[in-house]
């Protein structure tokens, strides 16, 4: 990103926010206008993908430790895959039955729903006895 187009603000920015910005000011330039509203939307989304990626990461991270020696479990390549991947279809999953839910129960009931179920997993996770219960 060369600083004489953006400013010598953006060069500072992390460089996920530097493409939002590039787009924000692609969409602006072709004439239409973005609100407050539209703009908090697609940073909503930035930070969405980011956060996601984050935490793909800390589950790969987690792998490392289950390799220790002297770890109680023993899980093979293809179980450590199917944990990380899992991640990926929950979301999916989620993903294409949440506007469903929010049609019939609205946006509050499938907001709480979503954070109770996160709770609950992260719980089940956490007291994991078996590579299983992470899946």
């Amino acid at each position: 990103v060369s600083t004489q187009s953006t400013g010598p603000f953006l060069a500072t920015l992390p460089p996920f926010l530097v493409t939002v910005n590039s787009c924000l000011e692609k969409m602006t330039d072709e004439g239409s206008s973005l609100t407050l509203r539209a703009k908090g939307v697609v940073l909503s989304a930035v930070l969405g993908g980011f956060l996601f990626g984050y935490d793909t990461g800390v589950i790969s991270g987690c792998l490392l430790v289950l390799d220790r020696e002297g770890t109680e479990w023993k899980v093979t390549d293809d179980e450590k895959e199917l944990i990380v991947s899992s991640a990926i279809w929950a979301c999916a999953v989620g993903a294409l039955v949440s506007g469903p839910i929010n049609k019939v129960f609205g946006r509050k009931i499938t907001l709480m729903s979503g954070a109770a179920l996160l709770t609950i997993a992260s719980l089940i996770m956490a007291v994991a006895t078996d590579w299983k219960l992470l899946v």
